[in-house]
């Protein structure tokens, strides 16, 4: 013999053993209980020969259905992350559009008054602005007194004879 036998429990599986066996480098292993006494006598190819082929396989095709549908969740997952994704962008977007348009009206309002020093045309074309930017029918600007009365000053409508 080269080498001593390994000592192994009755209670160890075969895995274990064969992982020990295969650690160790020892051709022959010897099964004894916890008072000593010897159960049996295990050698690389009784090791081979208790495992049943068949079963073996069995596992190897369930081992391989997992990792597909394991790979198929995650595939399924990435798709749904990259839809969120995609969907967040495209409200940013929107958002950022919005917010543009909001300055590029301020912009727009700040030049008119720039370029005019006439009260009625600046107010009108505010008007006109914000009616064309916020897609309404109707923008006004209500001046009221001291006790909650009042006139519409300036007014843009989609159609004029609506006008009030």
């Amino acid at each position: 013999m080269s080498s001593p036998p390994l000592l192994v429990n009755p209670e160890d599986s075969l895995w274990e053993t064969h992982h020990k066996v295969q650690q160790q480098n020892v051709q022959l292993s010897v099964v004894a209980d916890n008072q000593g006494y010897l159960a049996g006598i295990l050698t690389q190819s009784s090791i081979l020969q208790a495992c049943d082929i068949r079963e073996l396989h069995q596992v190897i095709t369930l081992l391989q259905q997992q990792v597909h549908n394991l790979e198929t969740e995650k595939v399924n997952l990435l798709k749904r992350l990259n839809s969120d994704l995609t969907e967040q962008v495209s409200n940013k977007k929107a958002k950022l559009k919005t917010q543009v348009q909001r300055n590029q009206l301020l912009a727009d309002i700040a030049l008119g008054i720039c370029a005019s020093l006439r009260l009625d045309e600046i107010l009108n074309e505010t008007v006109t602005e914000v009616r064309q930017l916020l897609e309404v029918e109707r923008v006004i600007i209500y001046h009221f007194d001291s006790d909650w009365h009042g006139e519409v000053i300036v007014e843009s409508v989609n159609i004029p004879q609506w006008s009030i």
